[in-house]
């Protein structure tokens, strides 16, 4: 979630910077410019677009990461396991008489 919180923060220290720079020198620009720059600087739009993707990325890379744990602790072979393994070996062998 960590990519998500970061494009969040972002977006907002964008939006509130865009804002407040441009109310801060409406004066010097006309009615038309302003709200040029008004609707260049609203990325909501941007966000609204984006934020699922980047969603959708975090939850498929972490379902990958889950997957390969899993391949990770199923594949591995430790020593009690080829101690159990001997023992089952040698408890099914028949009895040589």
């Amino acid at each position: 979630m960590l990519p998500l919180s970061i494009f969040e923060t972002l977006c907002y220290a964008i939006f509130s910077l865009n804002g407040g720079i441009v109310n801060m020198y409406h004066e010097k620009f006309s009615t038309l410019t302003y709200r040029i720059e008004i609707t260049a600087a609203y990325i909501v739009p941007y966000y609204t677009l984006l934020s699922p993707l980047i969603l959708s990325y975090v939850i498929r890379r972490a379902d990958k990461l889950r997957v390969a744990q899993m391949k990770r602790m199923t594949s591995r072979k430790d020593e009690q396991e080829a101690y159990a393994h001997i023992y089952t070996q040698m408890w099914n062998r028949p009895i040589i008489k």
